[in-house]
């Protein structure tokens, strides 16, 4: 990558201190949602790039303690979900498959960035846990894509739609360790990315993550993940979220929304039918309570 390249990345690296984080009694989750958001300029910073060019990366939002907790986790589900023909983990429904990994689905600290980017009508629509190896290059590997599958095909323009949060739980602060790789700008395109398999696309750049840091980016910016080639394994989880009324791709088991009952916004987080999802007023929705609570 280049100089000009290195600086656009650090550009659009938006450097905000980390919310205060309390230790928690033995048994409970070190992530609940009484973990206090971002503070409206830190907000607004964030969803300024976010418009600008597709994509912001956060540094240190989750603590060495944090981290460690999660990648414990994820270690485990991984050994569960390896799958030896891609020699790699992509789970799907990340958010239901462990307490711990539904609890920062819901972590309120970029709750009001996920608000302002969308709406506060929002839900978990998606999630994954990413596991990748040490892996040799594919040759004419071609990762390249839009989030939201028939979104963009089945509309004549290219809406928003949706946002995603990835949570990294490995360095991936060099290039070549299979890291989240961006066209900057590109969710303003009105064409899609030609396909050119084997090539890295002009104006790409890795996104250089250390552990703890979330990388926010919205469904029309084009991105693909880099071979890792590193001798570490990369691990990162994602959490898709978009407006109700985009149906979910995963969803919680009745034991699970259950489980949430006299929490209504978790439940909301989740999924739970708990609110007409197009005929809705705002101010009854748990995000929106939640956010408001926090200039009282």
């Amino acid at each position: 990558m280049g100089a000009h390249m290195r600086a656009v990345a650090a550009a659009t690296c938006v450097r905000l201190p980390r919310p205060g984080f309390a230790n928690h009694p033995e048994g409970v989750s070190i992530v609940s949602t009484q973990t206090r958001p971002f503070h409206s300029a830190q907000t607004q910073e964030i969803l300024d790039e976010l418009d600008r060019v597709g994509y912001v990366h956060i540094p240190g939002v989750l603590s060495a303690d944090e981290v460690a907790h999660y990648r414990a986790i994820v270690d485990e589900l991984a050994d569960e979900h390896y799958d030896p023909k891609q020699g790699f983990v992509h789970a799907l429904g990340a958010t239901y498959l462990h307490p711990a990994l539904m609890n920062l689905g819901v972590d309120t600290r970029l709750l009001g960035v996920l608000a302002g980017s969308l709406t506060p009508n929002i839900h978990i629509y998606h999630s994954h846990i990413d596991v990748h190896p040490p892996e040799e290059e594919t040759a004419n590997a071609w990762r390249w894509h839009e989030d939201g599958g028939r979104q963009t095909a089945d509309l004549d323009f290219r809406a928003r739609l949706s946002v995603k949060l990835g949570w990294w739980l490995s360095d991936c602060d060099e290039e070549g360790y299979g890291n989240l790789e961006v066209i900057p700008g590109s969710n303003h395109w009105t064409e899609p990315l030609p396909r050119t398999p084997g090539q890295t696309p002009e104006g790409a750049i890795p996104v250089l993550a250390k552990a703890g840091d979330v990388t926010l980016f919205e469904r029309r910016i084009w991105h693909g993940r880099g071979t890792n080639s590193s001798d570490r394994t990369r691990a990162v989880v994602f959490y898709g979220y978009s407006p109700r009324w985009v149906t979910q791709r995963e969803f919680p088991s009745a034991e699970q929304l259950a489980g949430a009952e006299g929490d209504p916004l978790r439940r909301q987080l989740i999924g739970a039918p708990d609110w007409d999802t197009c005929h809705v007023g705002r101010a009854e929705l748990p995000v929106t309570q939640y956010l408001a609570s926090l200039d009282n």
